[in-house]
């Protein structure tokens, strides 16, 4: 929008260059021109911005005669409703002719120039706005008791009624010189023709009291909101997670005892997670995902005679080992909360054991037995989880979740046929860029 401009100083430049024959002049008049070309962004600053509403977004444009990319609280607002985008691509809507020099905006002041929607009611119309107020407001801090809302009520249909429940949060309705809305009754609704009024325009306040904000609280508020913000921002972030659960094997998988290896693997609930991964998309991400379960226990017994010492024990244990890879999907995310779903598949191993062992020491020496048994099975697991997170801050998070396993053993082992059952997990997470 400043290419415009820029044509019409140039020209100028040149068309001034041409008429002076001094040459010092010269040289004085292109160092004035290209200091005011240089200056003139930030005299007045402008920026495309946008904001969502029901699910859609707007652009609306938003300019200041203060430095750019400085921004500074408490500055009055001016809201400027308009038609449709080609008023905003006039550029002289920016440089202080048309209708900014209409509506004589000066500095210290906001100016937002924002589309009108097709909405079906006063009721949207005014959510409409509390909304764009509330989300600017997060980004710029001004003063939210002076709020002046200029508009055409052909453009922008509402009745008396709304305005005077929108007095609340706008401190003065500008409007047409025909405009019905004039009759309204009402100390803040003025005709934006008459400059006589502008001189109401600084003491107009909203019905509502706003608190003020000092450069020191919008810094602090502007790096909670940041964070805020950060939270359920996934895409391109590292993460990882650490859970336990309780596992229950389904009752289908469940066989008499092991005699062998004296093993219940239906008894060994306990098991350790680990997913590391990273989300390439807001919503898809990818991991490794680790689990192990490992539970022994011993029994022994001493006993002494004239004959010696005798010494017995039994004992059993058992390990599961997987390892594989998998998918997760997040469908919403708001702020601190998110809902995820995984989908892994790889390898799974289970070694179960058992025996007894007998030791005699006398004086003839030490002498012992031992009779134990160990299998091993090995095959594929496919599980499925649904679980939320909840976000504690930028990089940490609690998880929990609901997840089904499915793993076939070939041959019985630890009185069960396969791992397959579900499990209840809690833990933490670490997220990262």
């Amino acid at each position: 929008m400043q290419i415009n401009f820029y044509q019409i100083l140039s020209n100028l430049i040149v068309s001034y260059y041409k008429n002076i024959s001094h040459t010092c002049f010269k040289n004085y008049t292109i160092i004035f021109f290209f200091v005011i070309i240089f200056w003139s962004p930030f005299l007045y600053a402008q920026q495309k911005e946008n904001f969502s509403f029901k699910g859609n977004v707007f652009d609306y444009y938003v300019t200041t005669k203060d430095k750019k990319g400085h921004k500074f609280p408490n500055y009055l607002v001016n809201l400027v409703l308009i038609k449709d985008s080609l008023e905003i691509d006039n550029e002289n809507l920016f440089y202080g002719s048309g209708t900014s020099n209409k509506y004589s905006f000066t500095q210290r002041e906001y100016t937002f120039y924002l589309v009108i929607p097709e909405l079906k009611n006063d009721k949207m119309k005014i959510s409409f706005l509390q909304t764009f107020l509330d989300k600017t407001f997060e980004e710029y801090f001004f003063d939210r008791n002076r709020i002046h809302l200029y508009f055409d009520s052909e453009d922008f249909t509402l009745d008396c009624k709304s305005l005077v429940e929108m007095k609340s949060f706008i401190a003065a309705f500008w409007l047409s010189n025909n405009d019905l809305l004039l009759n309204c009754d009402g100390r803040s609704i003025f005709n934006k023709d008459d400059t006589s009024r502008l001189k109401f325009k600084k003491n107009s306040k909203a019905s509502s009291d706003f608190e003020n904000i000092t450069i020191k609280k919008m810094e602090l508020e502007k790096k909670r909101l940041n964070i805020v913000e950060s939270l359920d921002k996934w895409k391109g972030t590292y993460f990882i997670s650490i859970t336990n659960g309780y596992h229950t094997i389904a009752q289908s998988k469940e066989t008499d005892f092991d005699e062998e290896t004296l093993v219940d693997l239906t008894a060994y609930n306990s098991i350790w997670q680990l997913n590391a991964g990273y989300m390439f998309h807001k919503k898809i991400g990818g991991f490794i995902d680790f689990g192990f379960q490992y539970k022994r226990n011993e029994e022994r017994d001493f006993s002494s005679s004239s004959n010696g010492i005798q010494i017995t024990g039994t004992g059993t244990g058992a390990g599961l080992f997987k390892i594989g890879l998998g998918g997760k999907f997040i469908p919403f995310a708001n702020k601190n909360w998110s809902i995820y779903s995984d989908i892994s598949g790889g390898f799974l191993s289970v070694t179960a054991g058992g025996g007894s062992g007998n030791a005699s020491i006398t004086s003839g020496g030490i002498t012992n037995t031992r009779n134990t048994v160990e299998k091993n099975e090995r095959t594929n697991y496919f599980d499925f989880k649904i679980g939320a997170n909840y976000r504690l801050g930028r990089i940490m998070y609690i998880t929990s979740n609901f997840q089904y396993l499915i793993a076939e053993f070939d041959n019985p082992i630890g009185s069960i046929t396969g791992f397959t059952g579900y499990t209840l997990n809690l833990g933490v997470g670490f997220s990262f860029n």
